[in-house]
């Protein structure tokens, strides 16, 4: 998804799909959104690099 310029579908629709995919528990997943979307903003990036996980 970091490869090309997705849009902002893309990316609801992945986050959706990443969530409901995960098998972690709860507090895990939202563990890994706080830190994909911290990572996102202290990089100024679209993309935190973890394609496939929660928050991402």
């Amino acid at each position: 998804m970091c490869a090309e310029k997705p849009s902002g579908m893309d990316y609801v629709r992945a986050w959706i799909s990443n969530w409901q995919e995960s098998d972690d528990p709860f507090a895990l997943k939202l563990w890994h959104v706080t830190r994909n979307y911290a990572k996102r903003v202290r990089t100024l990036s679209a993309c935190c690099g973890n394609d496939g996980q929660v928050g991402c």
